[in-house]
Order: structure tokens, then C-alpha cells, then sequence
């Protein structure tokens, strides 16, 4: 304190000016990466909204015709994409359909066993999505996706 008392007016100014720019400087910093982080959720999950309808598109005929082969190997082909933790597509009735299980990510893919209807959420690092399967206007059928925030 005695130091900014004995220190002449320019000196002071200088302080002032300096601590009131490093604050400011700090303060955006703060905003930016808010806005950053906010937008990668919105972008995330918008992605992912997506990929679930794609896949319940995907996957429509198969449950239809009750062909889990050709839903197992639909799921199959995000094989390529790492942030996926796991895919699991659900039939009319609620029992497993089809379920995709990434290999050699560390993880075991458990599926819920009671979903709500379109809904996100994130639970410890993951996002999850669950998107119904609409077939001639009648639900036949629901996707879950869950996938690793790991970019963030």
C-alpha cells in the first residue's frame, strides 16, 4: 500500500489503466469461452438430433419387416464415428431391436430399459438421445443414441 501512495501520478495511472484493462481482458475471455461451450452443446446436440432421426429413417423398413439383420448392420456402418458410445433401436413393444456397441472405446454400452419419448439429456460426460421411429403416422419403434462429449 505505501508503494502506491509514494508512486507519482503517472505511475498511479498507469496501475489504474493496467488493472482496469486486465479485468476487461478477463472478462471477455470469461464470455468467449461461455459462448464457446454453449454453442458446442447447441451444435452437439442439434448433430445428434439428426443422426438419430437418420437412423430411425434408416432403420424403418427393417422394423417393419422385423429384419434385425438389416438393423444391426444400418447400425453398424457409425462405426466410424469415435463420439459415439453406443446405438441401441428399440421396437414397438420397448424390447431391444437392434443395439450397437462400439469395440475398443473403453466403455460398456448398457441401454436403458424404459425410455421417454423425444428427450436429451447429459449424464456423466455423455449426451443421450432418444427419437421415436414413425412409420405412416404410427410410432413403430425408438433410437437411442448416446454419444461421448470428449471434444468438449
Amino acid at each position: 500500500m505505501n508503494f502506491f501512495q509514494n508512486a507519482s501520478i503517472k505511475r498511479k495511472q498507469v496501475l489504474v489503466i493496467m488493472l482496469t484493462t486486465g479485468v476487461a481482458l478477463l472478462l471477455a475471455c470469461v464470455a468467449f469461452t461461455a459462448f464457446e461451450i454453449i454453442s458446442f452443446h447447441t451444435e452437439t446436440l442439434a448433430e445428434h438430433l439428426t443422426l438419430a432421426k437418420l437412423i430411425g429413417n434408416n432403420t424403418e423398413a427393417a422394423l417393419n419387416f422385423r429384419d434385425q439383420a438389416a438393423a444391426q448392420e444400418t447400425l453398424s456402418f457409425f462405426s466410424v464415428d469415435a463420439d459415439i458410445s453406443g446405438i441401441c433401436v428399440y421396437s414397438k413393444d420397448g424390447e431391444i431391436f437392434a443395439q450397437y456397441d462400439p469395440p475398443n472405446d473403453g466403455e460398456i454400452f448398457v441401454p436403458p430399459s424404459a425410455l421417454d419419448l423425444e428427450k436429451h439429456w447429459t449424464r456423466k460426460g455423455h449426451l443421450l438421445v432418444v427419437q421415436p421411429i414413425v412409420s405412416n403416422g404410427e410410432t413403430i419403434g425408438t433410437v437411442y443414441l448416446e454419444s461421448n462429449l470428449v471434444e468438449l
